[in-house]
């Protein structure tokens, strides 16, 4: 079953991260969603044969469905680390550009890291009106932060991915 889940999954995602645009993270993520479903479900089935108790059957779904999220994270490794080689190889030409090239892409990451803590911040200290949330102690502290978090995240990858492909036109 894995190996089925990793022809599914390796090719399209080299391909949707070989051709990045605005849209290739959330084409990656509807690719994972679609193949894993359909593997899991496939593995569910061939498990309905077996006499196993629902914890073992859920762990092994669990573990298959992890299995392609680190599919698809080590695919995004890869081009994170062909992106740097290229990045090296283009301003390799003299020890200035190497120093200037360095010193940038570092302030750059770190301005860019303090961005989106500021922005979590926010958007986890105010509400959906942008007004300072009061805290009665009645709120669902997991629900603002998976909120807050997954606002960031998709910033976060939005601008991750379009620095990554203005360095390269």
């Amino acid at each position: 079953m894995q190996e089925k889940l990793k022809q599914a999954l390796s090719g399209p995602v080299e391909a949707l991260l070989d051709g990045a645009n605005s849209d290739t993270w959330s084409s990656i993520r509807n690719l994972l969603k679609r193949e894993t479903l359909s593997a899991v479900s496939g593995f569910s089935a061939a498990l309905v044969g077996f006499d196993m108790d629902e914890e073992t059957r859920q762990k092994m779904l669990k573990s298959l469905e992890d299995y392609a999220r680190g599919l698809v994270e080590g695919k995004a490794r890869e081009e994170v680390g062909r992106v740097l080689i290229r990045m090296k190889d283009r301003y390799e030409s003299s020890a200035i550009s190497k120093l200037t090239f360095t010193l940038s892409f570092e302030l750059y990451f770190e301005a860019f890291t303090l961005t989106f803590e500021n922005r979590f911040t926010m958007l986890f200290s105010h509400d959906s009106d942008s007004m300072p949330r009061v805290w009665t102690g009645k709120e669902d502290i997991r629900a603002i932060t998976k909120t807050a978090r997954s606002a960031v995240r998709h910033d976060y990858e939005y601008y991750f991915l379009n620095y990554f492909v203005w360095l390269f036109v």
